[in-house]
């Protein structure tokens, strides 16, 4: 594998990692402009993503599927660099995931607590050098 080649990884077990969800929000935000969320049951949106709603593409390579999408603005990325990994959990709204366009840049599995990441290989190596743990390549399929 090209050491600048991406490609998606997966921690299987993040929960032991949960403290650092906003160490990687906040790496994702400055690049992503849309976040995805899978809505479980009825609830109102959370105040900042009333207003960010875009529709949602039909077929995208996702870790998950997505029943809402939201433009990244400005109090939509405070909302996420916020909001703790574990609120993400057996909530209305799970299985985050940050996209730059139509590129999944990190998606989530948040009652399975799966994460993936999209890393090159010098990437994932710095990364698990600090105590993360993206070992397995996870496949991508459209939903």
């Amino acid at each position: 594998m090209s050491e600048n080649m991406y490609r998606y990884f997966g921690d299987a077990a993040f929960q032991q990692r949960a403290d650092r969800w906003q160490e990687l929000v906040a790496t994702i935000l400055p690049v992503a402009n849309y976040l995805e969320v899978q809505q479980l049951f009825a609830a109102q949106l959370p105040a900042p993503l009333r207003l960010a709603g875009v529709p949602v593409p039909e077929r995208l390579a996702r870790v998950y599927g997505a029943t809402h999408r939201f433009a990244l603005t400005p109090e939509v990325a405070v909302f996420c660099q916020q909001r703790p990994y574990s609120d993400w959990q057996n909530s209305a709204f799970e299985d985050p995931a940050f996209f730059l366009n139509d590129t999944l840049l990190l998606g989530s599995i948040s009652h399975e607590d799966a994460v993936v990441l999209r890393l090159s290989a010098v990437e994932r190596q710095q990364l698990n050098a600090t105590g993360y743990d993206f070992w397995c390549e996870w496949p991508l399929d459209a939903q």
